[in-house]
């Protein structure tokens, strides 16, 4: 089987760093980008994907406006979210937003792995 991630990351280093973990892995992962959380919306909506992962800071509209209107449009798309903020009201407004599981940058490898596996049964 072949998983299809959508990831939206507005910064190189994360999106490379994702990318290499996620290879490691499994070798049957499709990654699509989506440079803002507008992208990802459309794309998210548009496409079969099994996972989002998605950074609140990476949206050109509201961070968490996208993880609504995804979470609204495909409520069973486990959407993970990656942050630079360690806010807990901003994390709880993520959480009721539709994200499954928020991790905080810089991302610890094993945690976002754990995360990563979880959110597709794998």
């Amino acid at each position: 089987m072949t998983y299809q991630i959508l990831l939206s990351e507005d910064k190189t280093e994360p999106s490379v760093v994702i990318k290499e973990i996620i290879s490691e892995i499994d070798t049957n992962i499709e990654i699509s980008e989506a440079e803002n959380g507008n992208a990802a919306l459309e794309q998210a909506t548009s496409y079969d994907f099994d996972l989002v992962i998605i950074d609140l800071g990476a949206s050109g509209i509201n961070g968490i406006e996208p993880l609504r209107v995804i979470h609204m449009s495909e409520p069973d798309l486990p959407i993970l979210v990656t942050a630079s903020i360690e806010e807990e009201e901003v994390k709880e407004e993520a959480l009721k937003a539709g994200a499954n599981i928020i991790l905080t940058k810089p991302l610890d490898r094993a945690e976002f792995i754990s995360a990563f596996k979880k959110l597709l049964g794998i």
